[in-house]
């Protein structure tokens, strides 16, 4: 049984691996109509990158995955930030210049776990005290929930909204450091209980769902105050 999954994950990741741009990015496909991507924009965005790295972070011991992985975390790191934040772009592409957008924590977050999943090493103790910067500053409450957007105080209110999938995405890779925020929680857990599972961000209730149970799914082990 085990050979032929691993047979199985190898077929796979000769598709996927093929799929890959050459610098490590994946190309992510845009259309206004659901379930209809014959006309799809292809975009230059590294959060595909990142959800992908993070979902093959738990195969070990394929070639051809591990080699995709390596791709893909090289792209991300070339993407950061001197703060470590990350933005929906690659940056310096036709679409970072068209349609520009600040960093924000749902793409950083994305590609923080992703990395920290292939390498923990990767984000190191200069790293983190940049993170643990950046969420002070964009704090709703002390301890969460957090803002979007790295936009300064005074930014339109437009861009200083506290999004239920963003906020997920936080706590995931807080929780991977065992770091539990009893206002972060609280605020992912009262969206569900109320059945408000929405988000700006995304189109169905479906990624919003899988990003708060990948939080919820991973329990702290120790609680730490940042």
């Amino acid at each position: 049984m085990e050979k032929e999954l691993l047979s199985y994950l190898s077929q796979s990741a000769s598709w996927l691996a093929s799929q890959q741009e050459e610098d490590g990015l994946f190309l992510s496909h845009s259309t206004p109509h659901a379930g209809r991507f014959s006309n799809a924009k292809l975009l230059h965005s590294i959060f595909p990158t990142a959800l992908i790295l993070s979902s093959l972070n738990a195969v070990s011991n394929v070639p051809e995955i591990i080699k995709i992985k390596s791709k893909a975390a090289a792209l991300l790191l070339s993407q950061k930030s001197p703060h470590w934040s990350f933005n929906y772009w690659k940056r310096n592409s036709d679409e970072s210049r068209r349609m520009p957008y600040p960093d924000d924590l749902d793409d950083t977050f994305v590609a923080l776990s992703g990395l920290f999943g292939h390498n923990p090493e990767l984000i190191d103790g200069t790293a983190l005290a940049a993170i643990t910067q950046m969420l002070t500053l964009m704090e709703v409450r002390v301890g969460g929930p957090y803002y979007t957007w790295l936009v300064t105080t005074d930014a339109p209110q437009a861009w200083r909204d506290s999004d239920l999938a963003v906020n997920s995405n936080i706590g995931y890779f807080l929780s991977l450091h065992d770091i539990t925020l009893p206002r972060l929680n609280r605020f992912v857990t009262t969206h569900l209980a109320a059945k408000r599972v929405t988000s700006r961000y995304y189109p169905s209730v479906f990624p919003v769902l899988y990003f708060a149970s990948r939080f919820l799914k991973k329990k702290a082990k120790s609680v730490r105050s940042l």
